[in-house]
């Protein structure tokens, strides 16, 4: 059993948040810390999960017919709520063991990161969770 779970919310978790996130029905900016390994978990909905299928399937050279990305977690709606409670069960279920963690947190190597400097905005609203 984990010992350590923190969730880092690369953009913040306060109200403002989440509410940013609910109205886009995805969240991207989530790393699972466990036991000092960090973790990239994205978080959607099923209605963005189907838009997102109809971007893939357009008939171009790039369209592949499928959307896959490790880390992906579907869930009823963005909540901060929510959001613990599926990383609390997963966690448990030990979903974290068939994904490869990284040393390092990787906020710098990450395209929300990168878009949010370009953009000029604050990242200092990083904030974190403990789980457990």
């Amino acid at each position: 059993m984990a010992e350590n779970v923190l969730i880092h919310f690369l953009t913040g978790n306060d109200q403002s948040a989440e509410n940013h996130y609910a109205q886009k029905a995805y969240r991207d900016d989530v790393v699972v810390e466990i036991d000092g390994l960090f973790y990239e978990v994205y978080f959607y909905v099923e209605s963005t999960m189907k838009y997102e299928m109809r971007l893939t399937m357009k008939d171009d050279i790039t369209a592949s017919g499928f959307f896959s990305m490790p880390g992906l977690i579907v869930v009823e709606d963005i909540s901060n709520e929510i959001i613990y409670s599926a990383i609390d069960q997963l966690v448990d279920l030990k979903y974290f063991d068939w994904l490869v963690g990284k040393r390092q947190m990787p906020i710098n190597n990450r395209f929300q990161n990168l878009w949010s400097i370009m953009s000029g905005i604050d990242s200092s609203k990083k904030s974190t969770y403990k789980l457990r």
